[in-house]
């Protein structure tokens, strides 16, 4: 009876403390979670000297396939992480550049109407800086740019990580899918009215948004740090359904200034939303796996028509 009390004391002492050692270790689990952006972060480094580096957000993984460059001899790794904006952009490029040997030749920088609004760079649901291969504290984050206002992680997810602890096999599966993949995670979904009507709600509070010249201006220098380091840099602007339909008029006019000032001093490509129907589509704004091969496809002679300028000839 006395040994039997002991396991069941130890066992709630495991339940009470795990779960507050994870907090405070927030990215404890960054070996075996089978999150695929925590597995981009901690393992992107692997891809080096690249020709071309993707960077972006969800339309960025879910739209690129680098493996379909391989017919022109060309590196790429897709390196979109969920919620990116500017913010994420520097860690991310930070990080990656701080652990390769050698800069990939070009980085397309994708920007869209999410990049610049409210909704990019989620510190709170997406705390890709915890997951950096070399992390940056939430504390530094705060200080430094004012990003979180004491953020601290949530003890939901705090059990959920427990839970990837004994589902390692798991991370293997997405390990393995991100490496083959180079990044690129496709969907054979298809966009319908139902979808719309389910997800909708999340895109209704944009109409509210007001475009971040800030974050315009942020870029702006971010890129002329990668052309200082001999990197060149081009704009990618992806399809993305329905997605500007739930911004205001004011806000979509101020984004296609920003893009004229951005195409001002860097190349800006456009793939043409009128390639794709409503089937290329998995939801309101993500591409499925058909539209990504329609759109790889573009950005294949995208590259063939200015690989010279780009430096890739």
């Amino acid at each position: 009876m006395k040994q039997f009390l002991i396991k069941i004391m130890a066992f709630a002492l495991l339940v009470l403390v795990l779960p507050v050692v994870l907090i405070i270790n927030d990215n404890l689990d960054k070996n075996f979670n089978s999150d695929l952006n925590i597995i981009a972060l901690q393992n992107k480094s692997k891809f080096d000297s690249l020709d071309i580096l993707f960077l972006g957000n969800s339309y960025c993984y879910s739209g690129i396939q680098p493996n379909l460059l391989k017919t022109d001899k060309i590196k790429a790794l897709n390196l979109g992480i969920a919620a990116s904006g500017v913010a994420f952009y520097e860690f991310i490029l930070n990080d990656y550049l701080s652990h390769t040997t050698q800069n990939p030749k070009v980085i397309f920088v994708m920007v869209s109407t999410m990049a610049f609004s409210s909704g990019s760079d989620d510190f709170v649901n997406y705390p890709v800086h915890r997951y950096l291969e070399t992390p940056i504290s939430n504390r530094q984050i705060e200080v430094d740019h004012a990003i979180l206002k004491g953020i601290i992680p949530k003890f939901e997810r705090s059990l959920e990580k427990i839970q990837s602890m004994f589902l390692f096999y798991k991370h293997k599966q997405s390990f393995n899918i991100f490496i083959e993949n180079r990044g690129f995670r496709g969907s054979d979904a298809i966009f319908n009215e139902e979808i719309l009507e389910k997800s909708r709600h999340f895109f209704e509070p944009y109409i509210n948004d007001e475009f971040q010249f800030e974050k315009v201006i942020r870029l702006r220098t971010l890129v002329e740090s990668l052309e200082a380091n001999g990197i060149q840099v081009a704009y990618l602007e992806p399809p993305t359904n329905l997605l500007n339909t739930f911004f205001n008029q004011k806000y979509l006019a101020d984004y296609e200034i920003a893009l004229q000032q951005l195409s001002k001093q860097n190349l800006l490509f456009r793939i043409d939303k009128n390639k794709f129907s409503s089937s290329d589509y998995r939801d309101i704004d993500h591409l499925n796996y058909n539209g990504s091969l329609i759109a790889s496809e573009e950005i294949k002679q995208i590259i063939k028509a200015n690989d010279k300028v780009l430096g890739l000839n």
